[in-house]
């Protein structure tokens, strides 16, 4: 997701990610069918996969950034 790219997981692993939303940042799916064509619908797709792309990107970087995540700290110490 922090280089763009639309992601396909498993509940299990989106549980550790707050910010994730299925259909808006990526797909989450608890079957391998279902993730399999979800893999076939971005790459068939355009527009989901421009979505994935540019909403996960910004999921990242609004949440996961250095300067984000060294915004914490600065409070702490100030």
């Amino acid at each position: 997701m922090g280089c763009g790219v639309p992601v396909v997981l498993t509940p299990l692993i989106s549980s550790a990610i707050k910010e994730l939303e299925d259909g808006e940042n990526c797909f989450i799916v608890d079957n391998d069918t279902d993730f399999a064509q979800k893999c076939i619908d971005i790459i068939s797709n355009t527009t989901i996969r421009q979505k994935l792309s540019e909403s996960g990107y910004k999921t990242v970087k609004d949440n996961y950034s250095w300067n984000k995540k060294l915004e914490d700290y600065e409070q702490i110490f100030s």
